[in-house]
């Protein structure tokens, strides 16, 4: 069994509720970073290896061409455009925050759930950020089982237990 990285668990634990201090800037950039790692790993056990988060995504296209396969790659490509627009934020569309939402309906959609039925708060916004932190997590744990890492350590159901109903009633009688 190959034992977590003590870093993502620092990274979920410093995850912020939405209406504490969401930053989408730092969650991008420090996220990427955790993906890239999981998908480097991935290619390791395949015996590809690549030098950025883009080339990792494109060997991994060529390592596994399911049509899932593909779609979870589109995702992660996304996720990667929206880092590269926060990595310089003179240049940054105005799209960004279109680009993560894209990321978070394709997980939504490749692991058949709908965040907006999961988080039903009102505000928007921070109904937004949980979804992007289920599905972030959804990622970071696929990666990690297709690596051949899977030790059973679920940030996913982190996530759900940290802004479950109790939190989640919380906000709505504050929104």
């Amino acid at each position: 069994m190959i034992e977590v990285n003590e870093e993502i668990i620092g990274f979920l634990k410093d995850l912020p509720p939405p209406n504490r201090g969401f930053n989408d800037y730092e969650f991008f950039l420090k996220g990427a970073v955790y993906l890239e790692n999981q998908l480097q790993t991935y290619l390791t056990k395949n015996g590809l290896s690549a030098h950025s988060f883009h080339e990792a995504i494109k060997k991994a296209r060529t390592a596994n061409k399911s049509r899932q396969n593909k779609k979870f790659l589109n995702a992660l490509d996304t996720f990667r455009q929206v880092r590269n627009a926060y990595a310089h934020p003179n240049n940054a569309p105005q799209s960004t925050k279109r680009k993560w939402i894209k990321f978070i309906n394709i997980i939504e959609s490749l692991m058949n759930y709908k965040g907006g039925q999961l988080f039903p708060v009102k505000n928007i916004r921070n109904r937004r950020v949980f979804r992007l932190y289920l599905a972030y997590m959804l990622a970071w744990e696929h990666i990690r089982c297709i690596a051949g890492n899977d030790d059973g350590y679920s940030p996913s159901t982190e996530i759900l237990k940290a802004y479950g109903s109790a939190l989640l009633n919380d906000d709505q009688s504050n929104a």
